[in-house]
């Protein structure tokens, strides 16, 4: 990897999770020039906790802002079913848009528990 290519706060994300033992296969998945340092963050973060990848995939693309992520990632870590992670990660939806919809599935569980 071309480490040249990334800004200061890129590396540190990068370091970060060679520190907290993500594989190399991990670490492709962010370490892309594309992704703010924020969204880094959110996706290294997801894979800290174990996350599956193909969890992560959802979120881990450029077009979705450091907030959508964090609620996605959210609704992933809340256990949300798939279908509800996908419809919050419609990506027609602004931030305050997912953010409802999260709290209403996020209600919903709370009643059927």
């Amino acid at each position: 990897m071309d480490k040249s290519i990334f800004s200061e706060s890129q590396l540190l994300q990068i370091n970060i999770g060679e520190k907290h033992g993500l594989t190399p296969k991990q670490i492709k998945m962010y370490a892309q020039p594309h992704f703010k340092v924020e969204q880094m963050e959110k996706i290294r973060w997801g894979l800290e906790q174990g996350h599956p990848i193909e969890k992560i995939r959802i979120y881990a693309v450029p077009n979705y802002n450091g907030d959508q992520m964090k609620i996605i990632l959210w609704a992933i870590e809340s256990r949300f079913t798939d279908d509800e992670v996908q419809t919050i990660a419609n990506s027609n939806l602004n931030v305050d848009e997912m953010f409802e919809i999260y709290e209403v599935i996020s209600r919903k569980h709370s009643l059927n528990t």
